[in-house]
């Protein structure tokens, strides 16, 4: 009989990794947006929160073998694409508009963004387009990690048509050989190949990889399971600091540190039912809401404390927090009843996204 594994755990990996994503441009915004009242060279950098999206990449390599366990064949591929768009689609393509309104009332700080209705009309498809400075990145910068989610997605799902068996192995295949070409792409060709080429595809093999473990069954204590995230943390700091992210072996020295955040999330002993866990888990949740909103809150507060002349350091933490509290409630009062109304179902089936019914044994408490 198959049995809910209940990765409570996940959810706040999940959170964790959008919100050092958050500190990360919080801090930018200090160094650069209030630059009149900062130095820019104090600017720290012991830990660079893009690392953030690596951990989301292992995840989303992890969530989606679980998820389509029982997913085969054209009606399976039919559903796991009507999942995926439903789950994506909607929220970025109003924050993507919401940013076109903030480029037209600001176009004079914008100037690289002025890759006209091609760029809006490729961003909204998650096509990788050069924008007018010739740098690869959507309309919302931060949606180039939606663009690599999406790829692995239509990769995903054009392989649950191979025989069971043999799928994993193909969307694996795939990713190795386009990584194979990327080598010999050059780096001014063209954007979608350039893009879709990188690397970085690697950290969603990573976490197909570790939903294997997942599946068999594999289990750590919860002392194992800190130890891998504290070296992890660590590792990823050394990353950071010897600036490896924005090299082609990102998805080895970024990657690998994810996956063991991960991995001792997803197979330690998970979060039980307690008001704080609960919490965590909204705030997992809500991550996907955190990520494509912050932009905005972070800009909002920049022209306030500019107004105001306060302290970086009360922006770095007024920045945070406000995130997060604006992440929680466009999660609560846009992306749920958009959920809600594409479901046809309650709200209350969309508290605990990931109670999957995959075979293995049940791990966490069972929540009701």
């Amino acid at each position: 009989m198959k049995k809910p594994i209940i990765l409570n755990n996940v959810q706040i990996a999940r959170f964790w990794a959008a919100l050092v994503v958050v500190v990360s441009h919080v801090q930018h915004e200090a160094h650069q947006g209030l630059e009149h009242i900062v130095d820019r060279a104090d600017r720290p950098r012991w830990f660079d929160g893009a690392v953030g999206v690596d951990v989301f990449f292992v995840i989303s390599g992890l969530i989606m073998v679980l998820s389509s366990q029982k997913l085969h064949g054209p009606a399976g591929m039919v559903e796991f694409v009507k999942r995926r768009l439903t789950r994506i689609v909607p929220l970025y393509w109003i924050f993507t508009l919401l940013m076109v309104l903030a480029f037209t009332l600001t176009p004079s700080s914008l100037a690289h963004h002025e890759g006209g209705l091609w760029q809006l009309v490729s961003s909204l498809l998650f096509i990788p387009v050069r924008d007018s400075m010739g740098g690869i990145q959507p309309v919302l910068a931060l949606g180039w990690t939606l663009n690599y989610e999406m790829l692995f997605y239509a990769i995903f799902a054009l392989t649950l048509l191979v025989p069971k068996s043999y799928s994993l192995g193909t969307v694996v295949a795939v990713i190795l050989a386009l990584t194979l070409i990327g080598l010999v792409v050059p780096r001014n060709g063209w954007a979608p190949l350039v893009f879709w080429t990188d690397p970085i595809m690697i950290e969603f093999v990573l976490g197909i990889l570790l939903a294997q473990a997942v599946l068999r069954g594999c289990v750590i204590n919860f002392p194992t399971g800190l130890l891998l995230i504290v070296v992890a943390i660590l590792l990823l700091s050394v990353t950071s600091r010897m600036l490896l992210l924005n090299t082609p072996w990102r998805w080895l020295v970024a990657g690998s540190p994810a996956l063991l955040i991960v991995a001792g999330a997803a197979l330690g002993p998970q979060a039980g039912d307690r008001p704080l866990s609960r919490l965590f888990r909204f705030l997992g949740d809500s991550s996907y809401a955190l990520y494509l909103s912050h932009p905005f809150t972070i800009n909002l507060l920049v022209i306030v404390w500019r107004k105001l002349g306060w302290a970086t350091g009360s922006f770095i933490v007024a920045g945070t927090v406000l995130s997060i509290v604006m992440g929680g409630l466009t999660y609560v009062l846009l992306e749920r009843p958009i959920l809600d109304a594409l479901h046809r179902r309650p709200l209350a089936l969309l508290r605990y996204p990931l109670v999957l019914r995959v075979r293995g044994s049940h791990r966490g408490p069972r929540v009701p």
